[in-house]
This record gives C-alpha cells, structure tokens and sequence, in this order.
C-alpha cells in the first residue's frame, strides 16, 4: 500500500495517494515497530516543509535517519538526510543543509536507494538547486540524474523532468 500511495505521489495523483497512504497507515496501527513505519512517517518530512515549519521538519527527518539506522535501509536513511538538508536550507541554514543533501546523495549515486525513490531525491536536489540559483551544483546534479536515468530502459518519468532542469540550465546561462 506504502509503494503505491508512493508512486502515485510521483505520478501527480494526490488523491490516489493519499488513500494508498492512509490504507499503509490502517495496515500499520497496532503493529510493533518496523522499517515499514519509517517509510510513513518520512512523508511528515514533506508535510512539515510544505507547511514550513522547520524544526518539524528537521525533528521528523532525524526520527526517519534513526529508524532507517534501527533497520539498516539505505532508502530511508535517504529519505531522512534529503528531507532534513532541504529543511535546513529552508531554513536559511544553506551551507549546512547542502553537506546533509550531499551525504544523502551518496547512497543514491552508489546505487543503494530503490529507484523510485532516487529519482525523487534527484528531482528534490535539482529544484533545490533552482530555488537557490545554484547553476554550478544544478549542473552537477542535473548531470549525475541523466546519467541515472540512462540505465533505466523506462525512466520516463524522471527523464522528462530533466528536461525541465536542462530548460532551467538555459534560462541560468541565458541560452533560453
């Protein structure tokens, strides 16, 4: 129910999503504690920064890190650094949240993170990146997802939203 609430996330349909979700939810009361958890509560992450409420946000993202420790899951673990790094820059901590995007972003590049997640994760550092007027670090990241999105014979999805950053790319070096 977590995998598809969260594929139909990517996929723009919120509706769709939240129910998977909420059935992930109704599945998971009463259980004891597992990685499966961690995955839930790694959407409060988003909540809290679309909410901007920062220290939600960072607390939620360090619980998430703790449980992927707890569970060994290099996804989750992540989940937990991007989310806390895109709090902190938020939050105007910009050095400090870019070095926790970057140590999150080893496991992606490595290839320890499921793929649906690691398009995520790109996408989320590639906006960043846009928001921060950063074309450097956009290159870089935007750079690394092609080369990601090459290995997959239907990343089109993510593929398509490289595009978009390519676009941004321009519109920084002044080619648009």
């Amino acid at each position: 129910a977590m995998a598809i609430g969260f594929l139909s996330y990517l996929r723009g349909d919120a509706v769709g999503s939240s129910g998977w979700i909420a059935r992930a939810g109704r599945l998971l009361s009463g259980l004891p504690e597992c990685v499966e958890h961690g995955y839930l509560r790694s959407l409060e992450i988003d909540d809290a920064i679309a909410e901007s409420d920062w220290e939600r946000a960072i607390a939620a993202a360090r619980r998430v890190q703790d449980m992927a420790n707890q569970y060994d899951d290099r996804t989750l673990h992540s989940a937990g650094l991007v989310g806390e790094g895109v709090a902190l820059v938020k939050q105007g901590s910009v050095t400090d949240g870019l070095a926790v995007i970057d140590e999150a972003m080893i496991a992606v590049r490595a290839g320890e993170v499921a793929p649906e997640w690691a398009g995520n994760f790109y996408c989320q550092v590639m906006a960043l990146c846009h928001e921060l007027v950063d074309p450097r670090r956009a290159r870089e990241w935007t750079d690394a997802t092609e080369r990601w999105c090459g290995q997959f014979t239907s990343a089109a999805m993510f593929a398509g939203i490289c595009r978009v950053h390519q676009a941004q790319l321009r519109q920084f070096g002044g080619e648009w």
